[in-house]
């Protein structure tokens, strides 16, 4: 199983700003550079876990993680998207179907253990 942590690059003290965290992330991102995008969307989510783009956040990092193949961090992040903001559930019409089921096999297994 592929470990992302040995992937991405930790961020500078600097980068410490919510939005510019999450611009960065969202462009590396748009770019195809997941590796980047995780680096950039998990340090907002460590460095800034009360921000107003949580919920974006969470939702681009697991986009991330999926789309550079780290399956199990895809689906537990996406399950915690949909834990935190049940309002958004509307938006699993516009992520991978794969993804989604990961993501509801991962809440049934947590739920179980």
């Amino acid at each position: 199983m592929r470990d992302y942590r040995q992937q991405v690059r930790p961020l500078a003290v600097s980068d410490t700003d919510d939005l510019k965290l999450f611009s960065t992330g969202f462009y590396a991102f748009q770019q195809k550079d997941y590796i980047t995008a995780i680096s950039y969307m998990d340090g907002l989510m460590q460095r800034c876990p009360d921000t107003v783009l949580r919920d974006m956040a969470l939702f681009w990092l697991s986009q991330a993680y999926f789309s550079a193949g780290f399956q199990n961090e895809a689906a537990r992040t996406l399950a915690q998207f949909f834990r935190e903001y049940p309002a958004l559930a509307y938006i699993k019409k516009d992520v991978d179907e794969n993804l989604v089921e990961l993501a509801i096999r991962y809440n049934i297994e947590s739920a179980n253990t």
